[in-house]
């Protein structure tokens, strides 16, 4: 069958999800492929380590995060507390406690007590932690040129730790910063002309081109972001300033007592370019947490980082623009974020995750494919790059998957996993009886894992628009650690359109935007065109972007008017649709227009869309709002202009949309 046959046979169906790869329990990290050896670590210096604790029921775990995430479960949506995943999941508190005593009266200083009770971070002298893992550690230089250091004698868990510790994380660090943001080599390429200093990207030019709406009547929501170091709060008001934006609050978490300086400018410009994102898509935002480990090897930061997000359970949307391949992360320390991730689908919280952007290849290994971790985790929606191009008023006119690596400064970083098997909303029912990965029409792997999940803008010579002032004002920015904020800055519109009518949050985001994928082709911006390989140089050859699902950009790129209706057609949960909305009637003003309907049975709430009466313009979305009520004034139309208004019921069945109701503002 062609591959643009087999759109015509897709189905709603998706497979239970399929059991992951566990590591090994009491697993210690593998000795990593370093440098020179520069010498032996100072007795004095201190660590931080992560005594990863295994799930005392992680079938359970699994099963309840698939359930509360699949919009076609009747448990979608009954998220549970950290102190409610500790005490079904989590380490037994008799174990917990355990460790915790065996860690102080050990010479290490153990970190806060967590209610999900997935790790316990401790810290102590290099000489201590030596003698009680029976090992000498060492400093090194990676090929890289980077400081690193490692165990110079595999080391042994004490006999203490044997069945209540699974993994420990941060005896080795290969690398410290992982930020993957890029910056353009060459000119800003054609066709790529925004609003923004220097022809980039403005945060406008992005809401036009992918359509994010101007949602009206939802609370604002809260979204977290994972920095390792801290960044300038004045770059944001600079950036606030120019784009005539509010200032969204923005809370700093220091993670395992960092003190929130700028401790790289790399990094200030990572963080900078997360929140500036995440403020110009959604400035309706309520709050952004940004947890901050500046003083921590990644693997640590990231895992701690985590950890606190899942405990303090606030944010509905997180997004981390961080990455290091599968293999430079060592299995202990995979298995310990999946354990989190898992926590966090269960209480309800989506995790967007940069795919990387060195292509189909990794950071580390040139000459084979590899994937980046975290965004390679089952429980998280990894995100992939594209270069968007624009028509005039940053209307959206074409993207091609982000490549190649030798033109473009990078690619969309993309592949399968070499841990994870294929999870089930991956695998589904091309025909009758028949199942397969969605991956495989466009060359990817059928039985494990693939990324991207989805993709936006990442190309620095179609980047956006980035003020940092240490780094020298404003700067074209791209990398996939643009592409995720991108995308976790338009589903948090989406999730707070879908509580504002009534229903629960949407959760891990990948269940339902397979569903939407499989079933909705077009719904997203379907990319047709480009690869994340090298076509020389003996390597192998990468992945190329195709009909459908492909493992350069996922199921594509954001088309947030559409799936706003997609979202409510399809990712509503089980039962029947409600009834119709009747008897809508429009009063308008020179800007806005006052909208009230017949409440219908069987509804939570209501969606009211209002377009202009030519589906074929592109900018015929204009605005949507919605309520729980009856009534609404949608405000930011244009005087003497004639519009549709449409008001969708909305209910745990699906939606139900009617046709639309013409009005014309006064003057």
């Amino acid at each position: 069958m062609s591959k643009h046959g087999l759109a015509l046979t897709l189905t709603v169906s998706i497979l239970a999800w399929l059991p992951s790869a566990h590591a090994a329990s009491e697993s210690l990290p593998p000795q990593p492929a370093l440098g020179s050896q520069t010498g032996m670590m100072d007795q004095a210096a201190t660590l931080r380590l992560v005594l990863a604790l295994p799930l005392r029921d992680a079938a359970g775990a699994e099963a309840l995060a698939h359930a509360v995430s699949d919009p076609r479960d009747a448990a979608y949506g009954r998220y549970i507390t950290p102190r409610e995943f500790g005490a079904r999941f989590g380490a037994s508190a008799t174990d917990y406690a355990a460790v915790r005593a065996w860690a102080a009266q050990a010479g290490l200083v153990p970190g806060p007590v967590t209610r999900g009770r997935t790790s316990i971070s401790v810290t102590g002298t290099v000489a201590t932690i030596e003698k009680l893992f029976a090992t000498r550690m060492a400093t090194y230089r990676t090929p890289a040129g980077e400081p690193a250091f490692a165990p110079l004698v595999t080391p042994r868990l004490p006999d203490a730790l044997s069945g209540r510790v699974s993994g420990v994380i941060g005896l080795s660090s290969t690398k410290r910063f992982a930020p993957l943001y890029r910056l353009p080599s060459g000119p800003r390429a054609q066709g790529a002309a925004g609003t923004g200093a220097g022809g980039a990207y403005a945060p406008a030019d992005f809401r036009t081109a992918y359509a994010i709406p101007v949602l009206q009547g939802a609370k604002p929501e809260t979204a977290a972001l994972f920095e390792q170091g801290g960044f300038n709060p004045s770059d944001l008001t600079v950036f606030e300033r120019r784009y005539k934006l509010p200032k969204v609050p923005v809370t700093v978490v220091g993670v395992d007592g960092y003190d929130g300086s700028v401790d790289d400018n790399g990094v200030e410009l990572e963080a900078v370019l997360d929140l500036q994102t995440l403020i110009g898509i959604n400035p309706t935002l309520g709050k952004i947490t940004v947890y901050e480990d500046g003083n921590d090897p990644f693997s640590v930061a990231l895992l701690d980082s985590l950890t606190m997000m899942a405990e303090d359970d606030s944010a509905q949307t997180i997004s981390i623009s961080y990455g290091i391949d599968e293999a430079t992360a060592g299995a202990p320390a995979l298995q310990a974020e999946y354990n989190v991730f898992v926590q966090l689908a269960t209480q309800g919280q989506a995790v967007f995750v940069s795919s990387g952007d060195e292509g189909a290849y990794g950071q580390a290994v040139q000459s084979t494919l590899n994937v980046e971790d975290p965004a390679s985790q089952p429980y998280a929606t990894g995100v992939g790059g594209t270069t968007l191009f624009t028509a005039s008023r940053s209307q959206y006119a074409l993207e091609t998957g982000w490549g190649l690596l030798a033109e473009q400064d990078g690619a969309s970083g993309g592949g399968a996993s070499s841990l994870w098997n294929a999870p089930g909303f991956q695998i589904t029912e091309y025909n009758p009886g028949v199942y397969q990965s969605v991956a495989l029409p466009n060359g990817g792997s059928g039985t494990m894992r693939n990324v991207p999940d989805l993709a936006a803008d990442a190309a620095p010579v179609t980047g956006a628009s980035v003020y940092s002032g240490i780094n020298g004002g404003w700067l074209a920015v791209g990398g996939t650690s643009l592409a995720t904020p991108l995308w976790a800055g338009a589903y948090s519109v989406l999730n707070a359109a879908r509580k504002g009518t009534g229903l629960p949050a949407i959760g891990f985001f990948n269940p339902l935007a397979y569903a939407i994928g499989i079933n909705k082709i077009g719904t997203y911006h379907d990319i047709l065109s480009g690869t994340n390989g090298l076509p020389t140089g003996g390597l192998p050859a990468g992945y190329t972007a195709g009909y459908g699902y492909d493992d350069v950009t996922g199921w594509g790129s954001i088309s947030d008017d559409f799936l706003l209706i997609s979202l409510f057609q399809l990712g509503a949960g089980v039962g029947n649709p409600p009834a119709l909305a009747t008897r809508v009637q429009a009063v308008p003003g020179s800007t806005s227009v006052a909208v009230t309907w017949h409440r219908a049975a069987g509804a939570t709430g209501y969606l009211v869309t209002i377009t202009l009466p030519d589906p074929s313009n592109p900018a015929y979305f204009v605005a949507q709002a919605v309520t729980q009520g009856t009534s609404l004034d949608v405000t930011g139309l244009s005087a003497k202009t004639p519009y549709l208004v449409f008001v969708t019921a909305v209910g745990a069945g699906g939606s139900a949309i009617p046709y639309g109701k013409r009005f014309t503002t006064t003057d």
